[in-house]
């Protein structure tokens, strides 16, 4: 388990937002505001401005980092109509200055925070204490390309280097296999439901599986195939996302089937959902899509293509929106009608990944970060 920081910073998450009233003769002494702050507290907030038109603005010192759903009720005592909205809040972030050039995360089996980082060849390991520690690689591929990193079923954590994959132990000894055909470098890396490591060989168009005996490679039978994200589904099967329009499955005997999206729109990233599907981003498309295992596909609409994508420590789907922004974004979380919260975020984020004791944790250009929901 990763454990909290022996003292959690005290944190400020303010709001403000526009009040208009059904009565624009109304000023704002006639008007009464309550805030839910999230937290089992609840303020008053200050209107400014009117007759009619007001503006609320309230702030609430947190005890400690978090995401919060803050309610805000305006009620006209006189007349006993009200009006009510819901936003999200984030209240600061813990993050270490540290690995800011990591473009991967997971969390490891052995309770640490692993994080992938091209550039300077290496895996770089937090622990419950914030001890932070880099690994180089002992024999790094020539190649600087981002990668995949993923918890393994045998207590390490596995990863990709350009055209190897490798495993770090929870002590930092690492072992790396050349692939023999990846033709290039590897994209994505996950444990599949037979025990087995894949990975996707995004240039030479094939499924990879690492065993105890080797390494298989499964071609991909549609022409200029690209996976690039891999999963392990709810079916048992490994599901990928293809840049070439496509989504595709793969058994652990090594059978492929792929499905072409409408619109000619090349998924990113992929995970198994709490509902059974598959979910996707659309690359440069304000959407996020669904896929059943038996390939039906379904999109729910978002207000900015999405970026990174992972399954949250309460099990819903959490992405973040890719708003053109280097050093800010948006986290939001998803049911299976459509988005369930949006909380913003002062930092960038390249990727995610929820860790066992309910934070949730990136990696960005400020570096790593973390933040309780």
């Amino acid at each position: 388990m990763i454990a909290a920081p022996v003292s959690w910073p005290s944190v400020t998450g303010n709001i403000t937002l526009d009040v208009v009233d059904a009565m624009p003769s109304e000023t704002a002494a006639d008007l009464s505001v309550t805030v839910d702050w999230g937290d089992s507290t609840t303020s008053s907030g200050m209107l400014t401005g009117g007759p009619g038109s007001f503006t609320l603005s309230a702030a609430r010192t947190y005890d400690r980092p978090g995401l919060y759903t803050v309610t805000v009720m305006v009620a006209d005592p006189a007349t006993q109509a009200s009006g009510q909205a819901v936003m999200g809040v984030t209240a600061g972030a813990v993050t270490y200055d540290a690995f800011n050039t990591a473009e991967n995360i997971t969390a490891g089996p052995d309770g640490n925070i692993w994080v992938l980082i091209p550039e300077d060849h290496a895996v770089g390991r937090i622990t419950p204490d914030g001890g932070t520690t880099e690994f180089p690689f002992p024999m790094p591929s020539n190649e600087i390309a981002p990668g995949g990193i993923a918890a393994g079923g045998d207590g390490n954590v596995w990863f990709t280097d350009g055209d190897r994959v490798g495993s770090i132990a929870p002590d930092g000894g690492i072992t790396e296999y050349p692939v023999p055909d990846a033709g290039g470098p590897i994209s994505g890396i996950t444990l599949g439901s037979d025990g087995n490591m894949w990975f996707t060989e995004t240039y030479a168009g094939q499924i990879g599986q690492v065993t105890a005996s080797g390494i298989n490679e499964f071609p991909i039978p549609l022409s200029y195939a690209e996976p690039d994200v891999i999963v392990t589904g709810p079916d048992g099967n490994l599901w990928f996302t293809d840049y070439a329009y496509r989504v595709g499955s793969i058994t652990p005997n090594g059978v492929v089937e792929q499905y072409t999206l409408s619109g000619n729109i090349a998924p990113g990233g992929i995970v198994a959902g709490p509902d059974g599907n598959l979910w996707f981003t659309e690359l440069g498309t304000s959407a996020v899509g669904q896929i059943t295992p038996s390939g039906t596909i379904t999109t729910l609409a978002l207000s900015e293509p999405g970026g990174a994508i992972a399954v949250g420590p309460d099990g819903n789907v959490w992405l973040t929106l890719d708003e053109g922004q280097s050093s800010a974004t948006s986290l939001v979380q998803m049911t299976d009608a459509g988005v369930k919260a949006t909380f913003p975020l002062p930092f960038a984020v390249i990727a995610m990944t929820a860790s066992p004791n309910g934070t949730m944790w990136f990696v960005g250009g400020s570096g790593v970060s973390f933040i309780t929901p």
